[in-house]
């Protein structure tokens, strides 16, 4: 089964520029004739921890809006926070996102791989990793929650491969984002804000078939469309074959990021994360 959804990301210019509530932007997401709604924490009610009450709100508003929830990202940085605090720590705010998502009626719990770390490379951080994250996969087996991988920069896919492959559980699971395979073109250069004087990848696509049967979820990152509704930042053609072409389940996360200073904040961020859906609809078989 293949499944679309929207990430509230993609909609963030109604709360930033024009103060909506935010069932606005549920409602948004169901007129795009999307089924599945996918949160980031800046939506949720967990600061600094979870409101049970306003949790069941949201998730009763979402339901009205005949929507379903897919992910739900927290954009932390467990190695970070290991460093700061300590690394039972950073196991105990996992199991508390685990029990969000449960709480949600989400289908995966989503965080970023980052494996960097104060004067430690990527190598170096990969063990301390795995550790916590193995340390929650008997508590996401338990509510059925698979937590998810998100990896968006060239060399990662790598590193995320060799986790999933290690790990071997079907709750460890992955979500490469379309930004690793971004094409350089003219009017949006292949630079990263923690990079921004080198220009890498895309990677082979190679990498993102081979990663397929341990990604749940995938992150469709979309910028800016041509006069055809055509996305020519990114090989969609080739990333949408891999996914029409796989066995396996696939959840795909919009992420339209156009609205974002540097490219096209002009543009109805409404309007453009329409135009997603009905991209992905016409490639998927």
């Amino acid at each position: 089964m293949k499944t679309i959804g929207v990430n509230l990301w993609s909609l963030m210019p109604m709360t930033f520029n024009f103060q909506k509530p935010d069932y606005e932007l549920y409602k948004a997401v169901a007129d795009m004739g999307s089924e599945y709604i996918d949160f980031i924490e800046d939506y949720m009610p967990c600061h600094p921890h979870p409101d049970l009450a306003e949790i069941g709100s949201v998730k009763a508003r979402v339901k009205e809006y005949g929507l379903k929830i897919g992910q739900i990202w927290f954009y932390t940085d467990i190695l970070g926070g290991a460093y700061l605090t300590s690394k039972q720590h950073m196991v105990n705010q996992l199991q508390e996102f685990l029990y969000i998502a449960r709480e949600m009626d989400a289908r995966f719990m989503c965080i970023p791989l980052i494996l960097n770390s104060p004067g430690k490379s990527m190598e170096e951080g990969y063990s301390p990793y795995v550790d916590m994250l193995t340390q929650v996969l008997p508590l996401a087996e338990k509510l059925d929650i698979p937590i998810t991988i998100e990896y968006a920069r060239p060399g990662l896919p790598q590193m995320a491969l060799k986790m999933a492959k290690e790990v071997r559980s079907k709750y460890l699971t992955l979500t490469p984002d379309f930004e690793a395979w971004r094409i350089a073109t003219e009017d949006i250069p292949l630079v990263h804000v923690e990079s921004q004087s080198s220009v890498s990848g895309p990677e082979p696509i190679e990498l993102f078939y081979e990663a397929l049967p341990y990604s749940r979820n995938i992150h469709a990152k979309l910028l800016a469309f041509d006069e055809h509704g055509e996305e020519p930042h990114f090989p969609i053609a080739g990333l949408m074959n891999a996914i029409n072409e796989s066995d396996d389940d696939h959840h795909l996360c919009i992420e339209y990021e156009g609205w974002i200073p540097d490219i096209n904040p002009q543009l109805d961020c409404v309007t453009e994360t329409r135009k997603c859906v009905d991209l992905l609809k016409r490639y998927l078989i």
